[in-house]
């Protein structure tokens, strides 16, 4: 299924892919979209013990560089084509998901991942009454509280300040998430 002569970018089984969504997602346009905070990376990669490989919209916007300069050691992909992009992550042992269908569809069709880390936030939080896109079922995932600035705290939010600090990065058990399906929007 899905097969396609595309090249993407293949990583071993000692790296962890970390899916970045940039461009219009940081201007903080929508409610369910938002860039992650630093220090979510950081648990992971220190938790993980792989080597960290940043892939997506990496840019020239300040996000982008300073995420560069914070992670200096890293690997960063050259940004490829939307279906490159797509069987990189499908084709990733390790993935850490963006706040992005994209990135949540290639991990959730992998035949590949053993192991795939999503942020519970905007997109993907129960609570929104939006989406349900947690698969609390499936073994491979890893779901984590993470810092998500509303709408009316992003007006007067530096972004870059804030992806440096924002740390509430929690492991989620399977029981907390079930629980968070269960509650109305806003509660």
């Amino acid at each position: 299924m899905f097969q396609t002569n595309t090249d993407f970018q293949p990583l071993s089984d000692k790296q962890l892919l970390i899916n970045i969504r940039g461009e219009n997602i940081l201007t903080g346009w929508h409610p369910s979209y938002y860039p992650l905070a630093y220090p979510f990376y950081e648990q992971i990669i220190d938790s993980t013990g792989l080597e960290p490989v940043f892939m997506g919209q990496i840019g020239p916007d300040n996000y982008s560089l300073a995420l560069k300069k914070r992670f200096r050691g890293a690997r960063f992909l050259r940004q490829g084509s939307a279906i490159s992009d797509f069987q990189t992550i499908r084709h990733s042992k390790h993935v850490v998901l963006g706040i992005s269908s994209f990135s949540w569809l290639a991990s959730w069709l992998s035949e590949t991942a053993i192991n795939i880390h999503l942020p519970v936030a905007g997109l993907f939080d129960p609570r929104s009454g939006e989406t349900d896109m947690l698969p609390v079922t499936d073994s491979r995932y890893h779901f984590y509280a993470v810092d998500f600035p509303d709408m009316k705290q992003r007006q007067s939010l530096d972004l870059e300040t804030w992806a440096n600090s924002a740390d509430s990065n929690r492991l989620l058990a399977v029981d907390e998430i079930n629980r968070m399906h269960q509650l109305t929007p806003g509660e």
